[in-house]
């Protein structure tokens, strides 16, 4: 699983609603504050909060796509 962080560049946000239901930006204090009813895989993005916040974010060269190409 890989979880990405942004800036919001633009405001409107553009989704395929075949697809998607809803997309909408979420501070990161309003994330910490939704229960496991209210967010999909809360205990796994409330870890990645606390390792967001601890510093522990890397660069995505750090993986190496060569070797899982056949």
């Amino acid at each position: 699983m890989i979880r990405f962080t942004a800036d919001i560049v633009e405001e409107s946000i553009k989704f395929d609603t075949e697809e998607i239901l809803d997309v909408q930006w979420l501070d990161i204090k309003d994330v910490k504050s939704m229960t496991d009813k209210e967010l999909r895989g809360h205990d796994t993005s409330i870890q990645f909060i606390r390792d967001f916040e601890d510093g522990k974010i890397y660069q995505l060269d750090i993986f190496n796509n060569t070797k899982y190409i056949r």
